[in-house]
């Protein structure tokens, strides 16, 4: 990956953060975001990949073919997404990851659907980011 397809790699990130974020408030916990200017909510919320959004091998990025699709998102609040969140959460202790998995399941069913249907395809893509972003520009101002 060049520097251009970087960064337009990264924009597309940005631009689906904003989505997913624009729920206003952490889909497990309700905790509210603080908006911006424009509207989407950000101090407090994150946006979380329910499928992986890829890793780096050799001198490529790779993406997985739906880290910039909005099904594989959903806003949490920083306590709620972090690694050391006790209770639950996807990145926490292994009974909060479970307590994740079913809580997803039961509030967020065609996500959780999703995420079985998908889990065990780990083909990667090179996307056309230039493209991608302006498709995800556009649904952001459809929101």
């Amino acid at each position: 990956m060049n520097k251009q397809q970087k960064k337009w790699m990264l924009k597309c990130d940005k631009v689906w953060s904003d989505i997913i974020r624009q729920v206003g408030m952490c889909e497990i916990c309700e905790v509210e975001g603080t908006p911006r200017m424009d509207g989407v909510c950000v101090k407090g919320l994150q946006a979380h990949h329910i499928l992986e959004k890829g890793g780096v091998g050799g001198k490529a990025l790779w993406r997985n073919k739906w880290r910039h699709d909005v099904s594989n998102g959903i806003c949490l609040c920083e306590k709620c997404h972090s690694k050391y969140q006790q209770d639950l959460g996807p990145h926490g202790t292994s009974d909060a990851r479970f307590r994740w998995w079913e809580w997803l399941k039961e509030n967020r069913h065609g996500q959780y659907v999703f995420y079985t249907e998908n889990k065990e395809d780990k083909r990667m893509d090179m996307a056309d980011y230039e493209v991608v972003y302006y498709e995800l520009i556009e649904m952001r101002e459809s929101f």
